[in-house]
């Protein structure tokens, strides 16, 4: 970057110009106007502080820290230090509608914006919008000095930082809420930053969150980036930190072997048959049933060459596709000569006469957040084929856990991936796994396993569960079972 002249206006802070706010140059005289702004700067959060205690705002307050927390214990409460509380602080000042969908720091203007002095006035305008956002480092000027993008609502920034120099790398990714200090911009309390290379991952999630805040909102009027940093803000914050917990690799795929129908098929009972021949009858009916079920679980997510290459579940996704799928099994029915129902296959394939999955929309959501997640998980597991009646368990299970327990949240995109994972287990996709559906939804896969405790203990879950699995026990000679290990053992 071009040097600027310290009489020359630089044109860094969203448009507006400010008079040497990013040069290089060490100031070797007394600046004025620059005193009188860092003092502004301090006087103006100490009475944004002071206002925010008022106890008229005591039960928005307490309403915004469940939104914020989520519902904690009072050991958990105990833990919180002071820079939770200094976050949270920040955040309902400036983001959560209090009164009339004001903030306070709106509200705060409103009272006493003529008692203010000129220098505050100013700040205060800039502070009313600022809002958490995603920038890019486009050049580090100096070693306190950098200049950042707007990557969301557009402009560029001169950032004044200590370290700027040190943490703000050339292209690397910054989601923090500035302030303006006269003319350059502060970090108002915290910066979140990443590689650059993150940016496809990270935009993704952005956009899919902006999305559902769209649609939510939708028939309100016009929604924008400002409105949605508003209100989804903190979310920024809460995919940086679990985009960086995953970039240790890549993220984990499926690893599906080559399984076809037809003569494999056949080959495999001649196979089976062979190996239970000398078994007692209900014992060899029982492990058979028991190797088709999971050789018919691995069979829908196969490619198979009668099917063009593509999986039975992939090819179910199209009418066309159904019809190919149901001519197959029904050859498969009459090449097979072994007692598996493959009725259980049409089913978890969706294809079953008569059979019909509920919708996001067949169920009455309490709050937008959980027809956010409902939203989210039919249309990741749609994504990956999952079936209809898959998807349909899902949205039941997430359901039936939002009526018992209420969850607060922030980031629909955790208990989305916790009830995929849920739903997986219950399938018994090994290959679906906590580290790959953390890289699907770009989570830590630590969310996953504590909320997936949450659901199982609310919900009682037990294997092959009739409620939210397509499985089916398969108990043919069980008892018989019992009693024959009884005797031998």
């Amino acid at each position: 970057m071009k040097k600027k002249q310290k009489n020359n206006p630089s044109s860094y802070g969203n448009g507006e110009e400010y008079a040497g706010g990013c040069d290089a140059r060490d100031q070797k005289v007394i600046d004025f106007d620059r005193w009188r702004f860092e003092h502004a700067v301090k006087s103006l959060k100490a009475k944004l502080g002071y206002y925010s205690d008022n106890p008229a705002f005591d039960e928005a307050k307490a309403s915004a820290f469940v939104y914020y927390f989520g519902d904690l214990e009072d050991s958990e409460l105990e833990e919180l230090g002071e820079e939770q509380w200094l976050e949270f602080l920040e955040w309902f000042i400036f983001d959560y509608p209090v009164k009339e969908d004001k903030t306070v720091v709106a509200l705060f203007k409103d009272a006493f914006y003529s008692r203010l002095n000129g220098a505050e006035q100013q700040l205060l305008e800039k502070w009313i919008s600022a809002r958490i956002s995603l920038y890019k480092v486009k050049e580090v000027v100096s070693p306190t000095r950098v200049i950042l993008e707007d990557l969301l609502r557009g402009g560029t920034y001169c950032l004044k930082h200590d370290k700027a120099g040190d943490e703000f790398a050339p292209n690397s990714l910054v989601v923090t809420r500035l302030l303006a200090a006269g003319d350059y911009y502060e970090v108002s309390l915290r910066a979140d930053i990443i590689p650059g290379f993150c940016f496809d991952a990270l935009i993704k999630m952005i956009l899919e969150d902006y999305n559902f805040y769209r649609k939510e909102f939708a028939s309100k009027g016009v929604f924008d980036w400002d409105q949605y940093l508003q209100l989804g803000g903190l979310d920024l914050r809460t995919m940086v930190e679990e985009l960086a917990e995953t970039l240790e690799g890549p993220e984990r795929q499926p690893n599906l072997k080559n399984l076809a129908g037809g003569d494999v098929l056949l080959e495999e009972y001649s196979r089976l048959r062979d190996l239970t021949a000398d078994l007692l009858p209900e014992l060899g009916q029982l492990l058979q049933n028991l190797h088709w079920e999971e050789y018919f679980t691995r069979w829908i997510d196969e490619p198979n060459p009668e099917l063009e290459g593509e999986t039975p579940r992939t090819k179910c996704k199209t009418s066309e596709g159904r019809r190919q799928v149901e001519e197959l099994l029904r050859k498969m029915e009459k090449q097979g000569d072994f007692s598996y129902d493959l009725n259980r296959v049409r089913k978890k394939l969706g294809i079953l006469n008569g059979s019909k999955s509920p919708a996001v929309s067949d169920y009455r959501w309490e709050k937008p957040a959980y027809r956010r997640v409902a939203l989210l998980i039919q249309d990741k597991m749609e994504e990956d084929g999952y079936t209809p009646e898959q998807i349909g368990n899902a949205l039941k299970l997430w359901y039936d856990f939002t009526k018992q327990k209420e969850p607060r949240f922030r980031k629909p995109a955790v208990w989305a991936a916790t009830v995929e994972y849920s739903i997986a287990r219950l399938e018994y996709m090994k290959e679906v796994t906590q580290q790959y559906l953390a890289g699907k939804y770009a989570i830590s896969p630590n969310t996953i396993s504590a909320n997936y405790r949450q659901i199982y203990e609310a919900l009682s879950i037990s294997g092959f569960d009739a409620r939210y699995s397509t499985q089916e026990a398969p108990n043919i000679g069980w008892e018989r079972l019992a009693l024959w290990l009884k005797d031998i053992l």
